[in-house]
């Protein structure tokens, strides 16, 4: 299996772990890579120096090959015209336990809201965090230190999920659930 794969990368640890990890497995050839022009510039000029095309500007990106498959974590909407061109679709990752806190500053949300912890995959569409779910990781019997240490929880299972996943999908598992959008939450980041 050589799947022909482009990334969306925001230029964070999490985005790093990604891209390492797909590397490491040796079966995605990676064709193109998005970063966010949120990114800083080591991250940008340190993967610039293995692969042949990154671009920092998606909207500057005319060039629309198709790809069997593509990952994402990354800050900004990728538009459905590039969504479309993988054959087997985008997965997200996600620092939240969807349908629980969409969108920006996902553990503030759960500790406000009393809401479950946790990491999700997920296949994206035209909408942010709300594709069907590839899997989960729930964080269970958490004590309650400061938002910090729970963010650096989550990140950690956000970390086992993307090997989880990627795993699926060496084994040829592309799971699809579909979330439950009666206990959706989305929050914007100017909401705090």
């Amino acid at each position: 299996m050589n799947l022909q794969t482009i990334l969306f990368l925001d230029g964070s640890e999490t985005s790093e772990f990604l891209l390492n990890y797909i590397i490491k497995t040796k079966i995605f050839n990676i064709k193109k890579i998005i970063v966010s022009p949120n990114s800083n510039k080591h991250f940008i000029n340190k993967i610039k120096k293995k692969f042949i095309t990154v671009i920092s500007n998606l909207k500057k990106d005319n060039n629309l090959d198709k790809y069997d498959i593509g990952f994402s974590y990354y800050d900004f909407k990728v538009p459905l015209k590039i969504l479309k061109k993988c054959k087997i679709g985008v997965i997200n990752f996600h620092p939240s336990f969807l349908p629980y806190n969409r969108g920006r500053h996902s553990v503030f949300w759960a500790i406000n809201d009393l809401t479950p912890l946790g990491a999700t995959s997920h296949w994206m569409n035209q909408n942010f965090d709300d594709g069907e779910i590839f899997l989960q990781k729930k964080i269970k019997n958490v004590k309650f230190k400061n938002a910090k240490t729970l963010y650096e929880l989550q990140l950690k299972s956000l970390n086992i999920v993307i090997k989880d996943t990627i795993r699926s999908i060496l084994r040829k598992k592309f799971i699809r659930k579909k979330q439950d959008f009666q206990k959706a939450t989305y929050h914007y980041a100017s909401e705090i």
